[in-house]
């Protein structure tokens, strides 16, 4: 019986059956499925409205990772949504009931939901347990090698799939208010171990300690249901995100006691605006203690940590104490050295000298000055002296970005410079865990240029894969790069006194720097008394190229998202301070999106495809050159044959410009650095670079489908690529400066 007239707003433990898939996106997971029930709560406008024969309901389930599959029965929670396709559940919480009958055990394990498991290995397990078979997996899935084809290494892909996809389910079902996806529930799992779905329902603020779970998101969840303002978990959880935050956005590893405790109190007051009901500072303090005996904060003397971020800076600080306290054989490079000196054709400083037998007396070695002081030429003399004492020793060149590997392969005129992620077998972010194997760099002599860019987490992965008899030379100016992540890696270790550290202060590169690398030289030092050259300075006419804002000016716009909505921001959009103040910094980015750079009378729209081009002289195909681009066509002989500018060989004339304000860019392969061939071109301006790969060859899809319905068929199943490229880009750009 139905009550069409009665508010349907949610409902919990509705027992389904899967009937068919509408839609699924095999990228985030997302399912659109019809399901059949005998439940009488069901909406009448949910309904479908065709007979069957079974009387059975008939509606739509709308949710992310819903089981596909007839072999289980659902039971599922979630709130009734109206939509443009009509009446839909809204999947909050769901959970798979495995019927205990042969015929439904043998449906399970044959679907394909558990690897390693397919139908006749399902009917051979289940002819064999019987009705205990799913006790068999939970407690005793040893006793699986009984059957016959089960090795230990499928059992071992058997177990780990069975233990994943439970977890992961039971996670996205315990989280569905939080409309995590897939991924996110991946990175909950790797981040809390299986026992996370019990960790999260006994202190669903836990949560905060991952990215993007900020603790207003949290909090505001979590009250729906227990608005208790002053609990301990509460508490913990402020505490535990004030110093994620702060390490996440300030880069900051540890905050003064004094700090955490006000950051804290603001965080959890916010949202309570009668001042006696406000959590007390006693309160934060008391828990705070508690914490620390039970070691969910760290104190070292007022400061406090994570203990993930004490472990990895006592861990690193560990690693390098061993290395100095391994005494290094200090080798005779006099004759070698003479021998570089003569074939290299260079006259060396007597710091640089004392920099090249530095790094052969010791195992770890630092060598820094500002921009002119020779650095490079250093470099290119240790590699010589150490290829002369030992030919067939092995060295290795690194550096954090692969712009800046590519420079110092250059500079140094050795083949190959690789990047510290590539170079250590390291994924893109901090994704390494304690049980993965190290793997160990083969080398004698390593050395990392641009060090200063290395935060703690890379500093500790750095100093894990280098044995303890390789030679390692860090060079850097501390001045001028600051670490991606956070601490301050290079400049501690050069305060320090620990580390032998040459510090070059005579500038030699006049000609390419001029006035800069003096001036650059007196500011690190303090002095404002800076050089202008003769008296003709400032009367010359110049054109100067202004740079739009980098990441973290641009992110000022939108300082209330998330770091990882900050990026995604950026690298749609960069960094013009006028398409910038366009967004609304409170909509999504996908809102952002569709207002401004889909919709065709806006001014972000107009920006993109009129006033930007005019920029750019007709006579260069700005245009042309930037839609091939945004189309695929990235190689120099592809780009010629769109244009058809083969014969008249023009297309380098035409490119300049654009390669000379950095608005296209030329890459190489890491490995194949003077391979024009292998090269590929790029749109290095954001904005550009969406509205030439998604708007200008769509333009007519979009005036026929509109802004949302485009961004959903064009745009969203590709832009996580476009992103990740944009991070790499732009971001990176900021990072080294230009």
């Amino acid at each position: 019986m139905h009550d069409s007239e009665q508010e349907h707003s949610g409902i919990t433990g509705c027992r389904v059956t899967y009937e068919s898939t509408i839609f699924y996106n095999e990228a985030n997971k997302f399912s659109i499925i019809v399901v059949k029930t005998n439940d009488p709560r069901i909406p009448l406008q949910a309904c479908s409205d065709r007979y069957y024969g079974d009387r059975m309901l008939r509606f739509t389930a709308v949710g992310y990772e819903l089981p596909r599959t007839k072999a289980v029965e659902l039971e599922l929670d979630g709130e009734w949504v109206e939509s443009k396709y009509g009446y839909q559940l809204q999947v909050e919480q769901w959970q798979e009931i495995v019927p205990q009958t042969a015929d439904g055990l043998l449906a399970y394990l044959g679907s394909g939901l558990i690897k390693g498991i397919g139908p006749k290995t399902a009917e051979d397990i289940v002819a064999t347990f019987g009705p205990d078979t799913l006790n068999i997996l939970d407690n005793e899935p040893e006793k699986l090698l009984q059957i016959r084809g089960i090795t230990e290494g499928k059992l071992k892909d058997i177990e780990e799939s069975y233990a994943e996809s439970r977890v992961l389910r039971n996670l996205m079902s315990l989280l569905g208010p939080f409309k995590i996806t897939p991924a996110t529930a991946l990175k909950i799992y790797q981040h809390f171990g299986p026992a996370c779905v019990d960790i999260l329902k006994k202190c669903p603020y836990d949560l905060c300690q991952i990215s993007g779970f900020g603790f207003k998101r949290v909090d505001g969840i979590v009250r729906k249901t227990d608005n208790r303002l002053h609990s301990t978990e509460r508490i913990k959880g402020a505490v535990l995100y004030t110093l994620e935050d702060a390490r996440s956005k300030s880069g900051h590893l540890f905050l003064p006691s004094e700090d955490l405790v006000k950051e804290t109190l603001l965080l959890l007051n916010a949202p309570i605006p009668i001042p006696e009901q406000r959590v007390r500072t006693e309160e934060v303090q008391e828990t705070l203690q508690q914490m620390i005996l039970h070691g969910a904060v760290v104190a070292y003397k007022q400061y406090l940590y994570s203990p993930r971020v004490f472990g990895q800076e006592d861990d690193t600080a560990r690693m390098i104490a061993e290395r100095l306290a391994n005494i290094s054989v200090a080798e005779n490079i006099e004759s070698a050295l003479e021998s570089v000196r003569e074939s290299l054709g260079i006259t060396l400083s007597q710091k640089q000298e004392q920099a090249v037998r530095t790094a052969f007396q010791h195992g770890l070695t630092i060598i820094t000055g500002s921009p002119g002081t020779g650095k490079t030429t250093v470099l290119k003399a240790i590699i010589e002296v150490f290829k002369n004492l030992h030919p067939k020793g092995k060295f290795a060149l690194m550096a954090p970005t692969g712009r800046a590997s590519r420079r110092m392969a250059e500079s140094t005129g050795v083949d190959e410079a690789r990047t510290l992620h590539s170079a250590l077998g390291l994924g893109t972010g901090e994704e390494v865990g304690d049980g993965e194997r190290v793997r160990f760099v083969d080398a004698d002599l390593v050395i990392v240029d641009e060090f200063s860019m290395v935060d703690m987490w890379l500093a500790q992965q750095f100093f894990k894969r280098i044995g303890q008899h390789t030679r390692v030379v860090l060079v850097g100016d501390p001045n001028q790069l600051p670490s991606v992540g956070a601490g301050n890696v290079f400049y501690e270790l050069i305060h320090s006194g620990m580390v032998p550290v040459t510090v070059l202060d005579w500038i030699f590169r006049q000609s390419k720097d001029g006035l800069i690398a003096y001036n650059a030289k007196f500011i690190n030092e303090g002095s404002t008394k800076l050089y202008y050259g003769n008296a003709l300075y400032g009367r010359f006419a110049v054109t100067i190229k202004l740079n739009e804002l980098n990441y973290l000016e641009a992110a000022k716009f939108y300082p209330d998202k998330t770091p990882y909505d900050k990026v995604a921001h950026y690298a749609v959009f960069g960094g013009s301070p006028f398409v910038n103040q366009a967004l609304r910094p409170t909509a999504t980015l996908r809102e952002n999106i569709v207002s401004t750079i889909l919709n065709p009378v806006s001014a972000v729209y107009l920006y993109a495809s009129q006033l930007l081009l005019s920029d750019y002289s007709v006579k260069i195909n700005a245009e042309r050159i930037f839609a091939v681009i945004g189309n695929g066509k990235k190689r120099y002989s592809e780009i010629e044959d769109k244009l058809d500018v083969k014969k008249t060989g023009n297309l380098a004339k035409q490119m300049k410009p654009l390669r000379d304000l950095e608005i296209i860019s030329r890459n190489y392969p890491i490995n194949k650095l003077n391979d024009s061939k292998k090269s590929t071109f790029e749109i290095n301006d954001n904005l550009l670079r969406f509205y030439f790969t998604f708007i200008y060859k769509n333009a007519s899809a979009l005036q026929v489908l509109g802004a949302e319905a485009f961004y959903d068929e064009y745009v969203a199943p590709t832009l996580a690529d476009l992103r990740a490229f944009a991070v790499t880009i732009s971001v990176y750009r900021f990072v080294l400066g230009n």
